[in-house]
């Protein structure tokens, strides 16, 4: 698994976060933390953190191995599970073939300055031609709720 599709797999697996969140608690034994101090007037959908951009434009390139990842935050916004959010377009290719495109929207708390995933639209290339794939999820649809991918400082005895 990409380390990039485990921390979207975390943040489809984090159990719910109520918009107003209450304070950050600890994990108890191997539970993941599952709520965040983020207030309902607290996103934004661009900004920097220290190590996640939502800036229109950014663009980071990712190569070894034979692939290539080139992630692109895109001048689009759109509204998941009521909050205002940012496109960023991954497109991966492995051996100089194109394997996935994923449009993933992020927004960030402005007060921690923690970059969280809202979901993420997928398209798989079999045989030349783009599909859909199963693995899509937005916040908000079908029980999915959003997640921490990045914290924008320390979160003491945090999982």
């Amino acid at each position: 698994m990409r380390p990039l599709s485990a921390l979207l797999l975390l943040a489809c697996s984090t159990a719910p976060a109520p918009h107003p969140a209450a304070p950050p608690r600890a994990p108890a034994g191997d539970d993941f933390t599952s709520t965040f101090s983020v207030a309902a007037d607290e996103w934004t959908c661009t900004g920097r953190s220290p190590w996640f951009s939502v800036v229109p434009g950014d663009q980071s390139t990712f190569e070894g191995g034979g692939g290539k990842l080139v992630i692109t935050v895109l001048d689009e916004t759109r509204v998941v599970d009521g909050v205002e959010t940012r496109v960023v377009e991954e497109r991966e290719w492995v051996e100089g073939q194109l394997e996935e495109v994923s449009r993933n929207v992020y927004a960030l708390g402005e007060r921690t300055n923690s970059a969280y995933d809202f979901g993420e639209e997928v398209d798989i290339d079999e045989a030349g031609q783009l599909s859909r794939h199963e693995g899509a999820w937005m916040s908000g649809e079908k029980g999915a709720h959003f997640g921490l991918m990045l914290p924008g400082e320390p979160l003491l005895g945090a999982r």
